[in-house]
């Protein structure tokens, strides 16, 4: 079998969340952050006809970049799989996975409510996290409205000092579900380990949410700040 560039990029992408993998057999890729705060899954055009376990994906990644990824072909066998290109070969060792059982994510995540729906283009997304890496102070990514008001804004910066920087930006053609909601829900910008892309955001007031790809079957659940607040 041949890893297609998309299953690549999401695999990189999830050894940003955790190093170890178990992939299961089928067609989708899930995987855990070792504090739970993160979980994404993704259905991918590739089949895995067993299931295995990786220790350190990022070792995986470059093993498997070593060979020319338009000819590489991946043999799935019950103690490794086999990384072939040509006359050129290797045999990546499995990680046993019954060590730790913490890299295994749920089945299934379902939200206890959608307080508050949104939209987050790529465009802005990618603002978002370059602000965050250039404003060393402004660790937290917090979605705010106030009650009776249609207005909802973005803010990057530290609730927790006063003098931190900030950055501001108002949610356009955006009005609440809810003209009586007020709200300030709080991100750690490091968390927000999503590729670029389109998302349907759904958060509930029991600080987790729920990040939707719109064009790819790709969804993350990321966990809310404990100061983040909804009321009505």
């Amino acid at each position: 079998m041949k890893l297609s560039n998309r299953t690549a990029s999401i695999l990189s992408n999830f050894a940003s969340i955790n190093s170890n993998l178990v992939v299961e057999e089928g067609n989708i890729l899930s995987t855990i952050s070792p504090k739970k705060n993160i979980m994404a899954r993704a259905e991918v055009d590739e089949n895995f006809d067993r299931s295995f376990g990786i220790y350190d994906l990022n070792q995986f990644l470059s093993a498997y970049n070593l060979f020319e990824s338009d000819q590489i072909e991946l043999e799935l066998r019950e103690d490794d799989c086999v990384m072939s290109s040509g006359k050129s070969s290797m045999i990546y060792r499995y990680w046993n996975q019954a060590w730790d059982l913490s890299a295994r994510p749920p089945k299934n995540i379902t939200l206890p409510s959608r307080d508050f729906k949104m939209t987050l283009d790529t465009n802005l997304l990618g603002r978002i996290k370059k602000v965050g890496s250039t404003l060393k102070d402004c660790s937290i990514l917090s979605i705010i409205s106030e009650k009776n008001s249609d207005d909802v804004k973005i803010s990057i910066h530290d609730p927790s000092n006063s003098s931190s920087n900030k950055f501001e930006v108002a949610l356009e053609n955006y009005k609440k579900d809810n003209k009586n909601a007020s709200f300030e829900f709080q991100f750690l910008i490091e968390n927000l380990k999503v590729l670029r892309g389109d998302y349907e955001i759904s958060i509930s007031s029991m600080n987790i949410s729920e990040w939707k790809d719109i064009n790819n079957n790709l969804t993350y659940w990321i966990a809310l700040e404990k100061d983040s607040s909804y009321s009505l």
